[in-house]
């Protein structure tokens, strides 16, 4: 069965770009498992939202791109830019993120992340 993981991506995208808690919530399974840097991992939907929630809570101007690199069964391996303006300290950031989703149906039961955030200087 072929499926094409570029819709369920652009979804994800789009959620994730209206930075709406509830928005990005709908993109994940109950119990999904988060490997998020190298910080401890991550287990639930609940404890997902409590993580991301001050994070995004300071950004606007937020752009986000994906673009899929690999798939395999239920896994998409993406390359990932954002870029933002941190409303604290009003400076820039450019985010270069690599991404590994793993779908239950259409939504998230798993996903890795490792990325790297630097100062946008002009």
């Amino acid at each position: 069965m072929h499926v094409d993981y570029s819709v369920r991506v652009s979804v994800v995208r789009d959620k994730f770009r209206t930075l709406d808690m509830k928005l990005i919530a709908s993109c994940f399974t109950d119990d999904v498992v988060v490997k998020y840097n190298q910080l401890d991992v991550i287990h639930g939907k609940e404890a997902l939202l409590s993580f991301l929630l001050p994070r995004y809570q300071v950004l606007s101007d937020y752009q986000l791109d994906k673009k899929i690199i690999l798939t395999q069964g239920d896994t998409v391996c993406i390359e990932v830019i954002a870029r933002y303006i941190n409303r604290e300290n009003s400076k820039a950031y450019r985010s270069k993120i690599f991404e590994i989703l793993t779908f239950n149906g259409d939504l998230i039961s798993r996903w890795d992340y490792v990325g790297n955030t630097e100062e946008i200087t002009q």
